[in-house]
């Protein structure tokens, strides 16, 4: 699937040179529109290669720039493929309602152009968690997707409630980031690899197995906000951009549930 990384990375190029424009146009209404046209074309072209390769059909390009060392840290099975087709999917109509959605802010003092910027960060960071095959890697996505999402929160940061509510969320992505950190320390002492394809942990490890579950069951289960890890969500969802609230529900919320199958899927 060397073709698809490729033609993948060459769309999440497009999309980050969205985030490049913003601040070269000085007026944000121009800037905003060219940034929701290139952003949401970068996205499409993503979306053309995630379902082309889920579906195993002929990919119209082929390149050779990217060094092995590098291609290895990513994997397109057909989980990881899933997870990113669902992405683009849901950021498309996001992106588009979120053009006339700042559009209300453009002519104010709201930052709209930063949290442009760190809305197509999250994007970027999300799909990038979705073909991550290399631990750290994983996690260093991880966080700039907690990151992201709590800095697009705090749009409305004159009001106390989301001052106080972008600050639990914050708190609780950290949590949950290093009970990350530690299970994947655990899982290379027992696999001898950082890489998720060679992550394989039986039952039969013992008291080792139990500790690796109860890791990703907490850490991955307050991510997801199921319960009893559902205490968060009341918190953070409400005070977020509507944008951002709904990027939140649909996708960033189902990397918990997600988190519990990527490792295994191998």
């Amino acid at each position: 699937m060397k073709n698809a990384a490729e033609l993948f990375l060459i769309a999440l190029a497009i999309q980050i040179a969205a985030a490049c424009v913003i601040p070269l146009v000085r007026k944000t209404a121009k800037a905003s529109a060219a940034a929701h046209m290139i952003l949401i074309m970068g996205l499409v072209c993503g979306l053309a290669v995630s379902v082309s390769s889920l579906l195993s059909l002929q990919m119209p390009l082929g390149f050779t720039f990217i060094p092995g060392k590098i291609s290895s840290l990513l994997r397109f099975d057909s989980l990881g493929l899933f997870f990113l087709a669902v992405i683009q999917l849901v950021a498309i109509p996001t992106c588009i309602y979120s053009y006339s959605y700042f559009g209300h802010y453009r002519e104010g003092e709201k930052p709209v152009k930063s949290t442009l910027i760190f809305f197509i960060a999250l994007l970027v960071s999300t799909q990038m968690i979705a073909v991550s095959d290399h631990a750290i890697l994983f996690l260093v996505f991880w966080e700039a997707m907690s990151t992201t999402a709590y800095l697009g929160m705090i749009f409305d940061n004159e009001k106390k409630d989301v001052q106080s509510g972008s600050f639990y969320y914050l708190i609780i992505s950290h949590v949950a980031m290093y009970l990350l950190f530690v299970f994947f320390i655990l899982m290379h002492h027992q696999c001898g690899s950082w890489h998720f394809s060679d992550f394989h942990v039986s039952p039969d490890a013992g008291p080792v197995f139990i500790v690796l579950f109860m890791l990703a069951f907490v850490a991955f289960g307050i991510k997801a906000g199921f319960m009893p890890f559902h205490f968060w969500l009341p918190r953070a969802h409400p005070i977020a951009p509507t944008v951002l609230s709904a990027f939140l529900s649909g996708v960033i919320i189902k990397w918990g549930s997600t988190g519990f199958c990527a490792p295994s899927s191998s």
